[in-house]
């Protein structure tokens, strides 16, 4: 059992498609965190604005045990429109030395106008 699996020898691959209402201005997980034996291939991120009247900003992060990587920082996302994040596959995976797994964070400008969804697969070499 490698870590990350081994993507060339997989057991098995999960479609998932994860969706999150951004609620707060805080930071807000958009992706459960990468568990043990797993590496998740992220094939897409797209964040609606909802709300009619205003345009919002947003952030969204790749959290590697508390140290931040930004993919977008203070994007305007117009009022209602989508924006479509990535244009190529992200790799996430589990940190077997920190016991910690990558996950995705986003953090808005507005309270309730932004929809996040995020597509990705759930990818592992254990049976």
């Amino acid at each position: 059992m490698a870590n990350p699996p081994d993507i060339v020898a997989v057991e098995h691959i999960y479609g998932v498609n994860q969706t999150t209402k951004l609620s707060t201005t805080n930071a807000t997980d958009v992706m459960t965190a990468v568990a043990t034996n797993y590496t998740h291939k992220v094939n897409g991120i797209y964040i609606s604005n909802i709300d009619g009247s205003a345009d919002a900003e947003c952030d969204i992060y790749i959290d590697k045990n508390g140290t931040y990587y930004y993919i977008i920082k203070t994007i305007v996302i117009p009022k209602d429109s989508t924006l479509s994040v990535l244009d190529q596959p992200l790799y996430l995976n589990y940190d077997a030395g920190n016991s910690v797994g990558d996950k995705l964070v986003a953090v808005a400008s507005a309270v309730d106008d932004l929809d996040v969804c995020v597509s990705y697969e759930k990818i592992t070499d254990v049976a």
